[in-house]
């Protein structure tokens, strides 16, 4: 499949854009490669979350119990 890029524009504050820029350097990307990076791992740290929580919902549900009742006549 092929890689079709968008280009979306974002608007930073002169301290934003010098954080990110500071930060791709760092790491040694480009501004792009860096966004791209910081957008993957948050939707990867969204996912995890995901799933933890339905883990947690399910291990914290008790099974149903049957009860059953005699009437007297």
């Amino acid at each position: 499949m092929a890689d079709h890029s968008i280009r979306v524009v974002t608007l930073l504050t002169g301290d934003e854009y010098l954080a990110m820029q500071a930060m791709a350097d760092s790491d040694g990307l480009s501004d792009s490669a860096f966004i791209r990076h910081i957008v993957k791992r948050e939707a990867r740290n969204r996912a995890v979350e995901q799933v933890s929580e339905r883990a947690r919902l399910e291990s914290s549900t008790e099974p149903a119990q049957v009860v059953r009742s005699v009437l007297h006549g």
